[in-house]
């Protein structure tokens, strides 16, 4: 009997424990917003530790094992995060696989090349070199569905 109430009090401790680990934030709503970037391929247990290095949570483990119990593993997206005020893991879950990405809004102006608009991009704190490397694989692929031959009447 003493055996049975020592499991259930150790359970009922780890119930709690973990409670507290996925449902109280870990930083103080007054923290200023903490920018998060998730290469591609990036595994739950490597976004964990950059989110416990921000303060975002308290342990990366508890993270990875979260997302493997709601099946999120493969539906991480990569990008730029920002987090603001006071997260539970469980919002900061949600808003990695919802893709919930900064956004960089830039206005290119009618005739700039694609140098010209790579730059302006580096210019409103995007990845100048992305940028063109990806404007020019457009470029080709674009070019690669130009229909053959004369064009018909």
């Amino acid at each position: 009997m003493r055996r049975l109430l020592a499991a259930l009090a150790f359970l009922a401790a780890l119930y709690l424990a973990w409670y507290h680990e996925t449902h109280t934030p870990a930083r103080a709503a007054e923290a200023p917003p903490q920018t998060l970037l998730v290469p591609p391929g990036a595994s739950a247990e490597t976004i964990g530790r950059q989110l416990r290095d921000l303060g975002l949570v308290r342990h990366p483990a508890v993270f990875r094992v979260f997302v493997s119990l709601r099946g999120d593993d493969a539906r991480l997206r990569a990008g730029e995060y920002s987090f603001e005020g006071p997260l539970t893991v469980a919002e900061i879950e949600e808003m990695l696989v919802k893709g919930e990405v900064v956004r960089h809004d830039v206005t290119f102006p009618e005739g700039k090349s694609l140098e010209e608009m790579a730059s302006l991009a580096g210019a409103h704190g995007l990845d100048a070199a992305a940028f063109l490397r990806r404007g020019s694989d457009a470029r080709r692929r674009a070019g690669s569905r130009r229909p053959h031959g004369p064009p018909l009447p």
